[in-house]
């Protein structure tokens, strides 16, 4: 049943092809609950004018009334691993008209960017206190990933009243996600050789790698490759000689010295 509001304009007499505009103020209901509404105005709502149609005197415009939350801003490391605790940031905006009570934001991992009953819940929430219209709460959360995950990327998805305290009038945009590398991720994060070599000589080469990733890196090797660019490809010959390179934990690096022909 529709809600006839206070405010009305009156139109002057329009010749055939002629506008009128103008503005009104007027009042929405006190009682009225959160969510998405239409304004519709009625041209000759008294039915003052005979028209060769009637059918045709509406126009509506939606609007959204009470609190809407959203996740305005999460941050997460760029790695992870299994088991590992990590710290997310997250700011919760009320973006509309109405307060908000108080709410709880949660955590989950995800293979995509859209939350479904697929995913994972992580241990560790944040409690959200109540926003006011165009307020903000900020705050970080240290949460569990699973054991044993893929070494693929990942998304960690918050979600905005998780636990659906707050009548909202969108309960459609409360989440928000970030991309989660899962597992090791090794780097030569330098390398250095003599600048001036002969052909058939042996150079020293000095090196180090890096697991930038966020889990434990096994043992592995470096081998050397000579090439006419900067680019490696299966047109590059390797090199006698190579470094064994031990197991690195995350964010640890490995430096060594290898004899190459």
């Amino acid at each position: 049943l529709d809600v006839l509001l206070d405010g009305v304009r009156s139109v002057p007499g329009l010749s055939p092809g002629a506008t009128s505009s103008g503005s009104t103020t007027v009042v929405l209901p006190s009682n009225i609950a959160a969510g998405t509404y239409y304004i519709i105005a009625k041209a000759d709502a008294d039915n003052a004018v005979p028209e060769t149609q009637e059918a045709n005197n509406t126009a509506a415009r939606s609007t959204q009334i009470g609190s809407d939350l959203i996740v305005s801003a999460l941050t997460v490391p760029a790695a992870g691993g299994s088991g590992a605790t990590i710290v997310v940031n997250d700011t919760i905006k009320n973006q509309g008209t109405g307060a908000a009570a108080p709410s709880t934001t949660r955590f989950y991992l995800s293979t995509d960017t859209v939350l479904d009953a697929s995913d994972t819940l992580l241990g560790g929430s944040r409690l959200v206190p109540d926003l006011a219209a165009g307020a903000t709460g900020s705050g970080s959360t240290t949460v569990t990933l699973p054991q044993g995950l893929a070494v693929v990327t990942y998304y960690i998805i918050a979600m905005a009243d998780a636990a659906n305290a707050v009548v909202e009038s969108q309960e459609s945009n409360n989440t928000a996600a970030r991309a989660i590398a899962i597992g090791p991720d090794l780097t030569i994060a330098s390398l250095s050789i003599p600048y001036t070599n002969a052909a058939g000589a042996t150079v020293s080469v000095a090196d180090a790698v890096l697991n930038q990733g966020g889990d434990v890196a096994g043992s592995s090797t470096i081998r050397f490759y000579l090439a006419t660019d900067v680019f490696f490809d299966a047109n590059d010959p390797q090199l006698p000689g190579g470094q064994a390179v031990a197991m690195l934990g995350p964010g640890t690096s490995s430096t060594g010295s290898t004899s190459i022909t």
